[in-house]
């Protein structure tokens, strides 16, 4: 006996013909993803050109705080869309009418801030100390600390993945409502603080 069937042309799964069903929800949860996923990639692609245009205006690092709690609606609403959105998403979103009530981000400038966990967009890590590669990045080691005033029920979203999507790495610490980390702050990642780190370096011969 002849068994018709139907064969994806995305997955090349294959669906007999008694489980045209099957065949046409899988279809529809296939163009279901790869809309989840156009949209996802649009919506990086924004995110980045409107975050690098807004890093350039940042010309020192005693500006980042005041920048985040300026634009920490958008912030909060694209991290809930980048990393809490969709039927693989793990991260807490941060609840509406949630605001960042206290921030502060200390740091002391270095020539070779650690890229053993973390390192700039364009650079690498160097978790083992290879000679080959570079040992460190300039930038600023220190520590970032923070309030969110939410409801007494309402869960706080991964505080680490909420500053990376800006460039602000975390180490160690702990979240919640009231949340510390150790932080660095890579200067090739702010190209406004970059420029104006060189342009000190050239008129003075140091940097700070």
């Amino acid at each position: 006996m002849r068994i018709q069937v139907r064969k994806c042309p995305f997955t090349g799964k294959l669906f007999e013909e008694k489980d045209i069903g099957k065949y046409i929800l899988h279809l529809k949860a296939l163009r279901e993803e790869k809309q989840e996923k156009r949209e996802y990639e649009r919506l990086r692609r924004n995110w980045v050109k409107w975050l690098e245009t807004e890093q350039a205006t940042v010309r020192s690092f005693e500006e980042i705080v005041p920048w985040i709690l300026e634009h920490q609606q958008k912030l909060m609403n694209t991290y809930n869309a980048l990393y809490a959105c969709g039927k693989d998403a793990w991260h807490r979103k941060f609840p509406r009418g949630c605001k960042i009530t206290k921030l502060s981000l200390t740091g002391n400038f270095s020539e070779t801030a650690s890229n053993t966990h973390c390192h700039p967009r364009n650079g690498v890590c160097n978790w083992h100390r290879k000679p080959e590669l570079p040992p460190g990045y300039p930038g600023w080691v220190g520590r970032i600390e923070g309030t969110l005033s939410i409801g007494p029920k309402q869960d706080t979203p991964s505080w680490s993945e909420f500053f990376e999507l800006f460039d602000i790495h975390t180490g160690t610490g702990s979240g919640g409502k009231e949340f510390g980390y150790s932080s660095t702050v890579f200067a090739a990642d702010w190209p406004g603080l970059y420029e104006s780190l060189t342009f000190r370096k050239l008129a003075t011969g140091a940097m700070s």
